[in-house]
Formats: C-alpha cells, sequence, structure tokens
C-alpha cells in the first residue's frame, strides 16, 4: 500500500481516493469469492474430474473381446470388423523412458527417402495426464555433474517436445492397463517430419509433397516383439495440381506414397559403458553438452560403437560374447555374395587390434527365412535395383541417444554399381562437376549419407574407357579386366560401408599416405590398401605404365582404420597411449567438416575427395594426361554394330567428371593451410596447428592449372569424336529445349574452368591468403592474382583467342568486376578489391585486334569499360 500513498493517485479528487480504500477495506473483510477455493476443495475436485474421467472409460475387456491381439513390448490390439489398431499402454510404463527410430522402406529419392533410409532415433516418455497418455520426446543434449548444486536446475531452458497426446480409449479396473489409438499417433508425422517445411531455397518449379491425404494414410502392419513394438505405415501426400510432376519411379504425381516404419524400443538394461569423442579420430557422435562444466571446450560426444565385450575378459584376444552378424540379404545376386561376405569379414583383422577375435559373422538369409529383413534385431546387408539409384551404397546405424551404443544398422546396396548405366541427366550437361548431388539433404543430424558409391561407379565406366584405351582394346562386362576392377571396387565399397556401420566416419585425409611408385606395389597395398583408410573417396589407381599396374582400390582396411578400431573398442586403460599415435602419418584424420570438396569450404588440400597421393598435384596432372590420351580412342572402343552410341556418350561425360575433379584438386592448394590437430606437448605434433602451404607448392598448383585447364591448347577434341557424342534416343527426352541432344562441349569446358575459378576467386580463399601472410604465407595475395590473370588473359597464338578461351575470358573479366565492386556492393577483402580495379585498367588498355571470327576483345572492352566508367 505504501507505493499507492506515493503515487499520483492522491493528487485526485478526494472520493476517488475514499474508493480506493474502501476497495482494499472490502477486499479483506469478506471471505474468498466462490472462484477462491481451499487445496482441499481442489483436491476434491481433481477427484472428483478423475471419477468422471473414469466413468467415461470403457473396459479394457469390453474392447478386447473384438479384437486380435499380438502381445511385446506395447500389445497391439486389432479390431476384427473396423480394423483400428489399439497401442496398450502398462502403468509400469509410465514415467519410463523408450526409443523411438523409424527408417524408410519404399519412398521417392528425388524426394529425399529412399529404401533404407534411417530417420533420427530419440528418447521419449510416456505420461498420464487424466484421461490422456502423453508422448514426450526428451533433450538429450545436455549433462549436469549430479554431485553439482546446478544439477537442480537441469530443466531449465531445455524444450522437451510432447508429441503426441491420445485420449484413453479403455483400461482395466485396476488402472494398470491403458488402451490408445494408434492412428493418433502414427498417421500423421508427429514421430516424423516426412514434408519438410518452407525454405527460401525452395523453387517452384521443384517435385515436392503435397498435404498428408486421411483418406489414403494407413497402417500396413504392425507387430510386437518383446523388446521392440513397430508399425508400418503407408503415408499419401495428395496434390492434386503439382507444378513439376516426379520422375519415372512415381505412378502419379498427385498421390505420392511414403512407406515408413516406426519402431518402440525398450531402452536397454547392460553393462555398456559409453565412450566419449576426440577430435583425433573419427566416429560418428550423439553431442552432449556438460552445463556444469568450466572447460572451454564442455563436451562429452558420445561415440557410436557395439556393446562388444570379450567372452575372457584376461586373454589378449578373445572372442565376443554375441558378435556383430551380418546377413546377406536373399535379393543379392549369386554371383556377388561371397566377395561382400569376404569384404566385410576383413574387418576382423583390424578388431584384432583391439583384442577381438571373429568379431563380425557373415550369414546368408535363406529364401525360406521366417524372419523379415526390415526387422531390427536383423543386421542386413540388402541390394536393390532402383529406377532412380540415390546411392551404389549407403550404410546407416542407429544408436541409444543415452550412451551412444548401436542398436541396429544395415548396408544398402543399389545394382545400378555394376553396370554402365548411369542417370540421364548426367549426361545431358556433360561434365557436371557434382553430377550425383540430386538428392535433397537426408543425412540426418549424424551425418550418415554416403555417396561413395556413386563415385565409385562413375570411377568404374571412365576407369574401363581409360583401361581400354591403354591396352588398345575394348574392354567388355565380362572381360577378366573388368570383373577384376569390378570386385575390387565393390570390396572397397563394402569396407566403407561396414566401416560406417562400425561406428566410423569419414576420413578424407588418409589418401596422402603413399607416393605415387608406391601405391602401384602390390605386395604393400594388399596389407595396407592403397589408402591409409576404406573410409575415404578414394578415386581409381590407374597406373599410365599399364605393366606396372597396381591395385585399382583397397581390398583391407587401413592402418588409420586399425587405429580407429583400437579407439573405439580396445579396453578403456589403453585409450591414453592409443590416441597418442595420432601424429602418425598412416593416423591422418579429417572428415566431412574438414573437406575442400566445395569451393570456398574447408582449409587444408589434403582434406580432399577424389585426391590420391602425398604428391597429389602431379598425381592428378598424371590422370589429366591419361584422359586427354583416352578421348581419341573412344572410337575406336565403343561403337558396336547394331547398337547406338549411348557407350561413346557416356565414357566421354565420365572421363570429362575425372577432368574436372583433377583440376578441382589442384585448385585446392592455392591459399591452402595445412591443419594439425595433435595436442599440446604430444609427441609427433608440429609446432603450430595452422600452417600455410608452401609458397612452391602453391605455385606448382598454379602451374599445372594454367598448363591443363586455362591454356589455350589445355582442351582438345576431335572433330570426329564430337560428331559420334549422340545419346540414345527415347521417347520424347529430348523436347526440353535445354536438354537438346547435341554435346554443349563449350559449356563442358567452362564448366570445368568455372570450378576452379569459384574456389581460387572466392571470397574466403582470396581473404584467407591476405590472412596467412600475417603467419607465413609467402605467396601473396598480388602474386595469385597476377598469376591467374596471365593464365587466362595471356598466351594467345597470334593474339587470338579460340573459342575456349574466348568464352574462359569473358567469363573471367565478369568476375573481377563483381569481386572489384564497381557495379555492386562486393564482399571481398578490400585487398582484393583493388587488385581487381588494377586488372580491370591494365586490360581496359589492351591492343583490340582486327575484327576475326571471334572478336571476343571488343566485348570484353566494352565490360571492362561500363564497370570503370558507369
Amino acid at each position: 500500500m505504501t507505493s499507492m500513498h506515493n503515487s499520483p493517485v492522491i493528487k485526485r479528487p478526494f472520493y476517488f481516493g475514499v474508493s480506493i480504500v474502501t476497495f482494499f477495506a472490502l477486499f479483506f473483510l469478506f471471505p474468498a469469492s466462490a472462484e477462491e477455493k481451499s487445496d482441499a476443495e481442489e483436491k476434491q475436485e481433481e477427484k472428483d474430474e478423475s471419477k468422471d474421467d473414469d466413468e467415461k472409460v470403457k473396459g479394457i475387456d469390453e474392447v478386447l473381446k473384438d479384437c486380435d491381439s499380438k502381445d511385446g513390448l506395447f500389445p497391439i490390439h486389432q479390431n476384427r470388423k473396423s480394423g483400428k489398431i489399439f497401442l496398450e499402454v502398462n502403468s509400469n510404463q509410465i514415467g519410463k523412458e523408450f526409443i523411438h527410430f523409424s527408417h524408410t522402406l519404399d519412398g521417392v529419392p528425388e524426394l529425399g527417402h529412399f529404401r533404407g533410409a534411417f530417420g533420427n532415433e530419440r528418447i521419449f516418455t510416456i505420461q498420464r495426464h487424466f484421461e490422456k497418455i502423453e508422448f514426450v520426446a526428451v533433450n538429450t543434449s545436455f549433462y549436469f555433474n549430479p554431485d553439482s548444486a546446478l544439477s537442480r536446475a537441469s530443466a531449465a531452458n531445455v524444450s522437451d517436445a510432447v508429441l503426441a497426446s491420445q485420449k484413453v480409449e479403455a483400461a482395466n479396473p485396476e488402472k494398470t492397463r491403458f488402451l490408445i489409438e494408434a492412428e493418433g499417433l502414427f498417421l500423421e508425422e508427429f514421430f516424423r517430419q516426412l514434408k519438410p517445411g518452407k525454405s527460401d531455397d525452395d523453387k517452384k518449379d521443384e517435385f515436392k509433397l503435397g498435404d498428408l491425404s486421411d483418406d489414403r494414410t494407413r497402417f500396413l502392419e504392425a507387430k510386437s516383439f518383446p523388446d521392440n513394438t513397430l508399425f508400418r505405415v503407408q503415408y499419401v501426400f495428395e496434390n492434386l495440381h503439382p507444378a513439376k510432376s516426379g520422375d519415372a519411379d512415381v505412378a502419379d504425381s498427385r498421390f505420392v506414397t511414403l512407406k515408413v516404419q516406426h519402431t518402440l524400443i525398450q531402452m536397454p538394461e547392460n553393462d555398456y559403458e559409453p565412450r566419449f569423442d576426440d577430435p583425433r579420430v573419427g566416429y560418428f557422435t550423439t553431442q552432449v553438452t556438460d552445463l556444469t562444466s568450466k572447460s572451454s571446450a564442455p563436451y562429452r560426444d558420445l561415440i557410436s560403437r557395439w556393446n562388444l565385450k570379450k567372452q575372457n575378459p584376461e586373454a589378449e584376444k578373445s572372442p565376443p560374447e554375441e558378435p556383430i552378424t551380418w546377413w546377406i540379404e536373399n535379393t543379392t545376386p549369386l554371383e556377388l555374395r561371397d566377395t561382400i561376405k569376404n569384404a566385410a569379414l576383413a574387418w576382423n583383422k583390424a578388431f584384432e587390434s583391439a583384442g577381438f577375435e571373429n568379431a563380425i559373422e557373415v550369414k546368408v538369409q535363406p529364401d525360406d527365412a521366417e524372419w523379415d529383413s526390415d526387422d531390427i534385431r536383423y543386421h542386413v546387408l540388402r541390394w536393390t535395383s532402383s529406377p532412380n539409384p540415390p546411392f551404389g551404397g549407403y550404410g546407416p546405424s542407429f544408436v541409444n541417444p543415452r550412451t551412444g551404443q548401436i542398436l541396429g544398422a544395415d548396408i544398402m546396396l543399389e545394382y545400378v554399381f555394376i553396370t554402365n548405366r548411369i542417370r540421364y541427366r548426367d549426361l545431358v550437361k556433360l561434365g557436371a562437376s557434382n553430377p550425383v548431388a540430386h538428392f535433397p539433404g537426408i543425412a540426418g543430424k549424424r551425418g550418415h549419407f554416403c555417396q561413395f558409391g556413386d563415385c565409385l561407379h562413375m570411377d568404374r565406366i571412365s576407369g574401363t574407357a581409360i583401361l581400354g584405351a591403354l591396352r588398345g582394346k575394348r574392354l567388355d562386362n565380362g572381360s577378366v579386366e573388368v570383373e577384376e576392377l569390378i570386385r575390387q571396387a565393390l570390396t572397397d565399397l563394402i569396407l566403407h560401408e561396414v566401416g560406417h556401420t562400425l561406428g566410423l566416419n569419414h576420413n578424407f585425409r588418409s589418401s596422402h599416405l603413399y607416393d605415387r611408385k608406391q601405391i602401384h606395389d602390390k605386395e604393400l597395398t594388399s596389407k595396407t590398401g592403397v589408402t591409409g583408410s576404406v573410409m575415404d573417396y578414394a578415386p581409381i589407381n590407374l597406373s599410365p605404365d599399364p605393366e606396372k599396374q597396381g591395385h585399382y582400390y583397397s581390398i583391407v582396411p587401413g592402418p588409420y582404420d586399425h587405429w580407429a578400431i583400437r579407439f573405439g573398442y580396445a579396453d578403456e586403460d589403453e585409450l591414453e597411449d592409443i590416441l597418442t599415435e595420432s601424429t602418425k602419418p598412416e593416423h591422418a584424420f579429417g572428415n566431412d567438416a574438414d573437406d575442400m570438396r566445395s569451393a570456398g569450404r574447408g582449409i587444408d588440400p589434403r582434406v580432399m575427395i577424389n585426391d590420391l597421393t602425398n604428391e597429389p598435384v602431379e598425381q592428378a596432372v598424371d590422370q589429366i594426361d591419361l584422359v586427354q590420351k583416352t578421348y581419341p580412342k573412344l572410337i575406336d572402343q565403343f561403337p558396336i554394330d547394331g547398337e547406338s552410341y549411348q557407350e561413346v556418350r557416356t565414357a566421354f561425360s565420365t572421363l570429362i567428371r575425372t577432368h574436372s575433379r583433377s583440376a578441382e584438386t589442384i585448385s585446392r592448394f592455392i591459399g591452402g593451410v595445412f591443419i594439425d590437430r595433435s595436442f599440446h606437448g604430444q609427441d609427433g605434433g608440429t609446432e603450430t596447428p595452422f600452417q600455410p602451404v608452401p609458397e612452391q607448392m602453391q605455385k606448382n598448383a598454379m602451374s599445372a592449372l594454367a598448363m591443363n585447364v586455362f591454356a589455350p591448347d589445355a582442351f582438345s577434341f576431335s572433330p570426329e569424336l564430337i560428331a559420334h557424342l549422340q545419346m540414345q534416343r527415347r521417347g520424347f527426352e529430348f523436347f526440353d529445349l535445354d536438354a537438346n541432344e547435341d554435346p554443349k562441349i563449350h559449356d563442358s569446358v567452362l564448366d570445368i574452368q568455372k570450378e576452379v575459378l569459384d574456389q581460387i576467386l572466392h571470397k574466403n580463399t582470396l581473404a584467407r591468403i591476405l590472412d596467412t601472410s600475417l603467419y607465413g604465407n609467402t605467396y601473396t595475395l598480388t602474386e595469385v592474382m597476377t598469376d591467374i590473370d596471365s593464365a587466362i588473359m595471356a598466351g594467345d597464338p597470334d593474339d587470338t583467342a579460340n573459342s575456349f578461351r574466348a568464352a574462359l575470358q569473358i567469363e573471367y573479366i565478369e568476375r573481377l568486376i563483381k569481386i572489384s565492386g564497381l557495379k555492386e556492393d562486393s564482399k571481398y577483402p578490400s585487398a582484393a578489391q583493388s587488385m581487381a580495379v588494377s586488372l580491370l585498367e591494365k586490360h581496359a588498355n589492351d591492343e583490340i585486334p582486327p575484327l576475326s571470327p571471334i572478336s571476343h576483345k571488343r566485348h570484353l572492352v566494352r565490360l571492362i569499360d561500363n564497370a570503370l566508367n558507369p
């Protein structure tokens, strides 16, 4: 009341003040109103409400007498007449944690849903609120030390999610068994979002999912087992007027079907001990932040690994109590089963390093097997032949988010991997820099999506062409050379995908282990592989000399893989010693977070896909040389009497892709920085974590690009070859004006050159060149931009550029104008802007030759003049 008397209210007329006093006097004198109830009254009302609710709920026996039932973790009951499915929840399950996991049974790859695609696992609890049963997703991203007083506030500002709230339809008199309708849980997108939300990047002409159809969405099957209960659902998305139709794998774009399995899993009760991540070795992780730690890196990230326990803990090596058992699905072609089995079993050698014998077993699913390959209790190597394959291979796993323990895994393999079929869209515009990136991001939060199979597939086609050119003959499927190439490629793919299912993520740093001679030493690579790890995206290993050809691919896990398995599966007391070995060259590591596959992304050129050897620039030049020598021989190798020229076109497309990838590898060394992730004071580590790429190495890369990408004679194709690059006609596929069937050679060449310019002239690269001059880089920004300018603008015979160079020079000048900021705001460093202006002024004074068939110099001068003198 004091604050009231100190307020301006007392300046109002006296009668107003009296009314205020009267109000408060009456407030305290009279008893509480009917709305103000005592605690006892409130409890009584709650009891009455609960009683009313109980009276509304049917008896469980009344409902179940008309149902077929399946016992298990959550018993399932289906009404025999209506088909309605009820999920039974027991009172002893209220408040407990369970795991939800989902995966796609069948879908549309174009939309990011394909057979075997894993969704994100999550922990949920079941709560009862009066007549409702709630399913609540638990936030497991944070840890509070229970010994800290802060743990009492562990729920502060941490949001859980009520995924679904279902009315209790029936219960027993003791209120220990509750029935709820399963439709309300799983026929909506409550447990897993299938249709992506709207994004600023959405395009109006993209094929998209419509709205979920209540009428068409239904259960396909429901099963319950002691440790898990599953529901298979057919989701139908309806859009009666789609802006764009789907691919051939979609029967009707108005009604798109996705089939998904939801699995509710009992929380494991075992003696599994979580293992925490270390940045020097690469495992998939479940990220957890310790909010009671004072560390600058308060991470308790859990690595994903299986619960392997020795039968004899005292033995140096022992079989596990329960091995990791893989089943080769009976859909797998018979002729491939031995290769797949042997590749998976090859990981046992790595597990011996961790003290386990026969940690992995491989069996074949009988044709009359009574179990289903979609049962998560079985870990399956599947084989499919999809019309629009999203991968060549894919090896995801799912874990207990509380501990990181791997609970299940599958490996998906596509038959397209061993065929010469590649997607039509990859051939329309030859030389696309990333022809496999046609699918939405479907990796999930733990980054499981893998494109290695696609890379191997393309490599196998181009490699077959190069091998044929080197041997002077056509190599068909079935030939000794091609069969061996396929066997090694498939072995490498299985090794890679099984590695993922063991918990390992990618290692794109491992390909720099050996030099160009060592990679063809079969005695060496038969023991260690061609690279330090099978978790890399290593290209096909081709020797310019057929007589010195080594293994095309790795056929055993590498030294890094052995070391990583030791970190994940050896005894806990060995970890400190194991991690001290991270500085060994054979244990070098860098994953997707570090790699430089995309322009402007990453800084260490050694962490790159499609590169090979510790002489990467020279190796890339060797590959470009092999490609250049193969082009003229395609006409002699591939056309077969009575067949179209499709194989010529396919081979040429994959060769152009190899040329592009090699150029990208070289470009990453300019402005690059070598990273060392060893800890301070660790034996074998470098003195500094960041070391600019040596000047001479950068200049060698620039020279290689000048000769093999930018030079007037960098690209040369015979008229005869170009005239034979014909795709086989099919229906109306050439109707689209952008997809005319003639080969777009100039576009293909310019695409390669653009990829290189995207990297070297990226704002991140130019800024880094400037920054690294402060800690050791001696290849200055001025030198880099001057050298690339000379490589592109100088050296044309008789000062007359050919059509490839003319297009390149126009592209380059337009980029300089963008960097300069003369026509629009520039995001580039001011030093780069100044240098761009200087170069533009220089070329503004270039001599313009007499008119020629390609008088692009006048075009260049006009572009420059418009920028300098708006």
